[in-house]
């Protein structure tokens, strides 16, 4: 398992947002880096969120029906453990009737308008939404995002 990257760089955003009254989510990708128990602790006792970004960043989340559901049990376990009630998806892929199946109060998988994401088809609003759940779940509330990604930007743009 990799170190994730920048835990230092956690405590230094931290930092920089108590100075100006900020509180952020850091999500992590739990089956992909280790994210220590103190980093957590140090960032849930500092009023920070934390939230789960997918389960191992492989690109195979939403490949089928079956893998996501499998795959939930895991993510819906690291919500438990870290006190997490946020899921954002890696690359922007997105399912929102297979999120309902993550123990969760918020998504933000989805984005507004952007034809350069891997799956294109935004949203089609900045607003957030509510995305009615099941008998066996509650439903939650869908937040997309309105900014390009760095990889839009940076590789497809060149910016």
């Amino acid at each position: 398992m990799e170190t994730a990257y920048g835990q230092n760089n956690c405590r230094d955003l931290m930092k920089l947002e108590q100075n100006f009254g900020f509180r952020s989510c850091f999500n992590f990708v739990p089956e992909r880096y280790e994210v220590s128990e103190i980093l957590q602790n140090e960032l849930l006792s500092n009023r920070f969120e934390i939230g789960v970004h997918g389960l191992n960043h492989d690109g195979r989340l939403y490949q089928s029906e079956k893998i996501f559901k499998k795959r939930a049990l895991k993510i819906n376990q690291y919500l438990h453990e870290w006190n997490a009630v946020g899921f954002i998806s890696p690359a922007m892929h997105y399912n929102l009737d297979l999120l309902n199946d993550l123990n969760i109060e918020y998504d933000m998988s989805t984005f507004d308008t952007d034809p350069f994401e891997p799956q294109s088809d935004g949203v089609g609003t900045v607003f957030p939404f509510w995305i009615q759940g099941s008998p066996d779940h509650k439903g939650y509330q869908e937040l997309p995002y309105t900014l390009p990604q760095d990889f839009t930007l940076f590789v497809l743009i060149k910016y």
